[in-house]
């Protein structure tokens, strides 16, 4: 009978530290779980640190990558290094909850290395400009901040369908996105670059390659005949814009002067940021569709 008992008292002890136990998919379809609320998170890259600061969690961050930005008055936390070199000792004395790593950019074997040292990684990753809402409100459920969380998703989402029913619909513009310059590269159709310039009514010269970053050659804009181009300003200075594309004034956009250096970051990282980039750069297209508008060339 006493054997009965302690039985019945350990599998009711198992069933409530299961019951216990927190369980949240990330976004490559794992199930991570934790037996206690996750109190110690480490950044690997800098739009991970503000996208978990938009979900009221920021107080939870004991490490972030050298690149990550932080609000003011607040305590920095340890800085672990950058892709690809991460300082995994510093990153193991934490004691992290959970490393989260954005999988799109950090590789498989530093993941597979963080893995290796018994630490949990979560995956926060974006497929569309949409799914920023959804990695705020995922990273307040793993926090435990879900109302603050929802709170920064609604407002992002609001002003996101704002941007959207404002300018998708006007007159397609052709647009060229410099991603970098030596060598010269863009975007394809898989990269939120290229949903950012939709929802401003442009249309990426470049869309119909299936890819995300791409190699392109100077002969090909110029065939594509782009009326704006986007340029990265951390490249070049602005008064050297236009040396660099001399070769191509018979291009739409070269001849119209409708080259325009964008401050970097803007659109590149996936955060609540991101939508005053992509406000800025609908206002740009709008510049060059109403230049065209008014009968230039």
């Amino acid at each position: 009978m006493k054997r009965v008992f302690m039985a019945a008292v350990l599998m009711l002890s198992s069933l409530s530290v299961q019951a216990a136990q927190t369980c949240i998919q990330d976004d490559h379809g794992r199930e991570v779980c934790w037996n206690k609320p996750v109190q110690r998170i480490v950044t690997t890259s800098s739009n991970l640190t503000r996208l978990l600061y938009a979900a009221g969690a920021g107080s939870r961050l004991v490490g972030a990558d050298s690149y990550s930005t932080f609000p003011e008055n607040t305590a920095k936390p340890a800085d672990i290094g950058s892709f690809p070199n991460f300082n995994l000792e510093q990153i193991l004395a934490l004691k992290p909850d959970v490393v989260l790593v954005w999988g799109q950019v950090i590789g498989k074997e530093i993941i597979e290395r963080l893995q290796g040292l018994g630490l949990k990684v979560f995956y926060v990753d974006q497929n569309t400009i949409a799914d920023i809402a959804s990695s705020i409100q995922k990273l307040g459920a793993l926090a435990g901040t879900g109302s603050v969380a929802n709170q920064s998703a609604a407002a992002f989402t609001e002003r996101y369908q704002k941007l959207l029913t404002t300018y998708q619909q006007r007159k397609k513009t052709r647009v060229f996105y410099e991603m970098w310059n030596v060598p010269l590269m863009t975007v394809g159709s898989k990269h939120l670059i290229n949903e950012a310039i939709n929802m401003c009514g442009g249309d990426n010269i470049f869309s119909d390659l299936d890819t995300g970053v791409v190699t392109v050659g100077l002969e090909t804009v110029l065939q594509r005949n782009p009326e704006i181009i986007i340029t990265r300003d951390q490249f070049s200075k602005n008064d050297e814009i236009p040396k660099e594309w001399a070769p191509l004034r018979p291009v739409k956009a070269v001849k119209n002067g409708m080259i325009i250096p964008f401050p970097d970051n803007l659109l590149t990282m996936p955060t609540p940021k991101m939508l005053d980039g992509i406000e800025l750069l609908c206002q740009k297209v709008q510049a060059a569709r109403d230049l065209n508008t008014a009968g230039k060339p």
